[in-house]
């Protein structure tokens, strides 16, 4: 992992559809990393819920300048 030692080149975004190319990259370095294979879909299921309000799904990017260097995908959950 990459230090971020100068936290102000680094800016949050929440997810648009514009992120979609440099996070399927991103998410694709992931899974090789963890040496996991999906089913066909399976990713394309996961923008799909990311996108979509009504999923509870949510995903910010955090860019440096116009790369997007790291990604979280979170939910909100009702109780513990």
């Amino acid at each position: 992992m990459r230090s971020m030692d100068h936290t102000s080149d680094y800016r949050l975004e929440n997810c648009t559809r514009a992120h979609h190319r440099q996070w399927l990259k991103l998410w694709n370095e992931y899974l090789a990393f963890y040496n996991v294979g999906l089913e066909d879909g399976i990713t394309d299921k996961l923008w799909e819920n990311i996108r979509a309000p009504e999923a509870g799904m949510y995903m910010r990017v955090v860019m440096k300048g116009d790369v997007a260097c790291r990604f979280y995908i979170y939910q909100f959950q009702l109780s513990s």
